[in-house]
């Protein structure tokens, strides 16, 4: 039989890719029940953990079960170890004569002897339940919640409440929050908790107070027990406090703000007050929707007194603010809504916005932007004083240009492969469309692994863009742009680096000079009052009228996107395919590709990973495919249906396209008034944009009737795909009742091979002249054409010319064992200085994103931003 605070403890190790599920569970003699899941998740995998799983209190007959699940799609190396299994604190105590317990212990009729202060705090220390029975007739004050919360009041000038809950937690899937109470370790009990998903913010509390109680004067022994509940990422923090008046200070006695797995966990604070005082429970908000925070049975010992009430004073502040309302300015309030929206409603000192602000250059601090408690390794500050010896990284920074500046950083020297840092923004309300977050970053040494910038909000975390690092030259500052989804509520920025070195080395990554653009929300207005080329959501928000119906959010209430198609709006989202509105073009080299998910090489970076309609992988789009034995300057051609003349502007096509990969082609836009007719550009790009989706919207002013024609022009790498996808026309794009004449067929041709400047492949390598690509040398007069035109076979000597293959393959041989002596020298030398050749040939990478633009007819383009240290 197990007493109170038995222990299974276990040592377990995760290694290869994420294998499925470790569990352990208990046999006894109710059946079989689940105790603990490892939450593989969270952790790192290369490294043995120390786990422990609590086993309730008076289980007999019981064996405990060590359960692994192969969740694996297909067969892998990777999987769970396991060493060191022991139990702690599982012998029962002895039975003694009665009266026989040392001072300070009670006992059981049964015989054990156990803590006085365990006497009636709702756990067993008796199997035969004699240390929690007539609890009430003893003085003890219970509060289980099965029937509400009990004498405990919630606060309201807190930011938000406890939850009474029975059962799992409303985001328990995401292993968040208690799975049954404490009370009866089913989901039929009831308890409370503090739920961090419903549109909170990091720090926001909810509190809760106990009746007042006496004061504890010299004899007296007064303490507070209860159990709580802390299992999730980026959890909170629980604290206990006194107060001795209504609306007075706090005086803190206990806190904790650590994950402590899926288990109910018990403390004991003894309460000195010598003024009648109330016991104070907070919970406060972590940074992520996965901070849930349990509390139940909680009781007191039988010398805490009840009083009637304590003394009232004002708060410092002279404001009192409902709950719905936050201070500003120390004499008013405001609503709470517009905190940390972008915008500064408390004028004199920012109040609203100093916790959140919308820039950060690390010269004093990190302005309240956090570093990730449940991962690996933190950013490091850098200042010229702190830096270690040896260090590779920026000399100076990228704000002051000077190296007193701060910035933050990763080392390869500190981190270990697989290891993570994650630093985290404050929270903020409500993004709006064109919304952005920026920073600059630099890479130093040989490449060190990943960096990410990731949003979390109120429906989990998401990726956002990746740094392609392979694509930029190390040791220069760079510029980079990030989309925040459009109506993303109660979010968070996150940026987070990988170590992927197989050892450790002077190597990493830089970050500074942090901001948001364009993210505050539109200012409400009178119903009406918008300018003439403005419309208004129900929320009273002005957006342009040429944005109303475009497949893109401007009103977070989608006022701006309901009943398009009965207002005359034509929407193409390829859900279900080719609209009608659209066609493949017959004079062309190649079709555009229907797609859901990533693109076949979407592991190359190339290419979207999802649609635009959906922003995830069960969405549709149509793409252009440029590795499947296409050549630089192929087309790919889509045409509207036949519009009627306009000349009014009125008449606009607004449609969203993806551009990412290295030597990426062209997107043209153009019009045509005849079939097979000539073309007449309007819009194009040939910039690698990376791998958000990209917005356009073009007026169409056309005296004939006529079509609009989309293409894609092939780059000259495999990782030029490119996307599009919510293709609208506003009303006034009327169809052509006549039709479009029809030119005499257009001849197919080869198209002129738009050949770029060729960059030079590195030692070891042949340029393939037809494209471009680099090739390995061994690969030449191997029987198999690896260049597009067949160059490396060209020159080949025939079977016949033995002489010469045995002197080519001697000559091959030497260069191999000579190359493979040079190993060490090679690797260094590509990875420590990247060729400024192929970068400055090969591709110029998008950084600055023009992701929002509103363009008549004609082209343009942003350059990449880049600056050198």
């Amino acid at each position: 039989m197990a007493p109170r605070s038995c222990t299974f403890n276990m040592w377990f190790y995760m290694f290869g890719p994420e294998y499925g599920d470790l569990e352990v569970k208990l046999l006894d003699d109710s059946g079989e029940n689940h105790v603990t899941k490892v939450q593989d998740n969270a952790l790192q995998y290369y490294k043995w953990y120390f786990w422990q799983s609590q086993i309730p209190p008076c289980t007999r007959n019981f064996q405990v079960v060590i359960e692994s699940e192969d969740k694996l799609q297909v067969p892998v190396e990777s999987g769970f170890a396991l060493d060191d299994v022991s139990f702690t604190d599982c012998e029962f105590p002895d039975q003694v004569a009665v009266g026989q317990c040392a001072s300070g212990y009670r006992q059981c009729d049964t015989g054990e002897c156990y803590l006085i202060e365990r006497h009636c705090d709702m756990e067993l220390d008796c199997c035969d339940l004699t240390d929690e029975s007539n609890c009430d007739q003893q003085g003890y004050s219970q509060c289980d919640f099965e029937n509400g919360i009990c004498d405990w009041e919630q606060l309201v000038n807190d930011e938000f409440d406890w939850t009474w809950q029975q059962g799992g937690t409303p985001d328990n899937w995401r292993r968040t929050g208690p799975q049954y109470d404490h009370t009866t370790g089913t989901t039929e009990g009831w308890y409370i908790y503090t739920e961090s998903s419903d549109r909170r913010r990091n720090g926001d509390r909810a509190i809760i107070v106990s009746y007042p109680i006496v004061g504890i004067t010299s004899g007296k022994q007064c303490s507070v027990r209860f159990f709580y509940h802390m299992e999730g990422q980026g959890i909170g923090t629980l604290n206990v406090y006194t107060r001795t008046a209504i609306n007075g200070p706090l005086t803190l006695l206990w806190s904790e703000d650590k994950q402590l797995g899926e288990q109910w966990n018990y403390w004991s604070q003894e309460l000195y007050e010598q003024n009648d005082f109330q016991v104070v429970f907070e919970g406060v908000m972590g940074f992520t929707a996965e901070s849930d925070i349990g509390l139940d049975d909680i009781s007191f010992t039988p010398d805490c007194t009840r009083t009637d009430s304590l003394p009232e004073v004002s708060t410092p502040d002279g404001v009192f603010c409902i709950p719905e309302e936050l201070p500003c300015n120390g004499n008013t309030c405001i609503d709470r809504a517009k905190y940390c929206d972008f915008k500064q409603d408390c004028e004199d000192d920012n109040e609203d916005e100093k916790d959140c602000p919308d820039s950060c250059d690390f010269e004093r601090d990190l302005c309240s932007w956090l570093q990730d408690d449940t991962d690996d390794i933190d950013w490091s500050v850098y200042t010229s004083r702190t830096v270690p010896g040896g260090y590779k990284g920026p000399a100076t920074d990228h704000t002051t240009e000077t190296a007193q500046g701060r910035y933050i950083y990763v080392d390869g020297s500190t981190s270990r492969t697989g290891q993570k840092a994650r630093l985290i923004s404050p929270q903020y309300k409500l993004a709006p469309r064109g919304c952005h977050f920026n920073m600059w970053f630099y890479m130093f040494g040989p490449e060190y692994g990943d960096l990410e910038v990731k949003l979390v909000d109120d429906t989990g975390e998401d990726h956002v863009t990746k740094v392609l690092d392979n694509a930029l030259q190390y040791n220069v500052w760079y510029f980079w742009d990030s989309q925040i989804r459009t109506c993303s509520a109660n979010f968070q920025v996150v940026i987070e680096s990988e170590d992927k070195l197989q050892v450790p080395i002077e190597s990493g990554f830089a970050v500074d000079d942090l901001f948001f653009t364009d993210c505050a929300f539109t200012e409400q207005v009178d119903i009406g009052t918008c300018p003439s080329d403005m419309m208004q959501c129900g929320t009273r928000e002005c957006y342009p009228a040429d944005q109303h119906c475009d497949m893109e959010l401007d009103c977070c209430d989608m006022t701006d996107e309901t009943n398009c198609e009965s207002q005359g709006y034509i929407q193409c989202d390829f859900e279900q395919g080719m609209c009608d509105e659209l066609e493949q073009l017959k004079t062309d080299e190649f079709d555009w590709t229907w797609q859901q998910g990533g693109t076949p090489d979407n592991w190359r970076r190339t290419g979207p990973q999802f649609d635009h309609t959906k922003g995830n992988e069960d969405g549709w789009y149509y793409y252009t495919e440029s590795s499947q034995r296409r050549k630089n300057g192929e087309r790919a051609r889509l045409a509207t249906y036949a519009i009627a003349a306009t000349t009014t502007g009125s008449c606009v096509i607004r449609f969203f396209y993806h551009m990412e990969g290295q030597g990426i082609g062209t997107l043209n836009v153009y019009t045509r008034q005849a079939i097979n007719g000539p073309l007449e550009k309007l819009w194009s790009k040939d910039k690698s944009l990376g791998e958000q989706w990209n917005y356009a919207n073009l007026q169409l002013k056309v005296s004939n009737d006529f079509q609009v024609i989309f293409e894609v022009v092939v780059g000259f790498t495999a990782e030029s795909d490119i996307g599009l996808d919510d293709v609208s026309f506003t009303p006034d794009c009327l169809r052509s009742s006549a039709g479009l004449p029809v030119s005499p067929t257009e001849e197919i041709t080869t198209p002129k091979r738009n050949l770029p400047t060729l960059p030079s492949c590195l030692q070891g390598k042949f340029t393939c002249t037809a494209d471009g690509s680099c090739i390995d040398q061994s690969w030449l007069c191997d029987g198999r054409s690896d260049c597009p035109d067949s160059q490396d076979e060209a020159s080949c000597p025939t079977s016949g010319n033995s002489a010469m293959v045995i002197g080519l393959s001697v000559t091959f041989g030497l260069l191999f064992l000579a190359a493979a002596a040079g190993g060490i020298f090679y690797y260094v030398m590509i990875y420590s200085k990247k060729n400024q050749k192929l970068i400055s040939n090969e591709m110029t990478p998008g950084m600055s994103n023009p992701s929002y633009e509103h363009n008549t007819v004609g082209t343009s383009s942003l350059e990449t931003q880049e600056a050198e240290a």
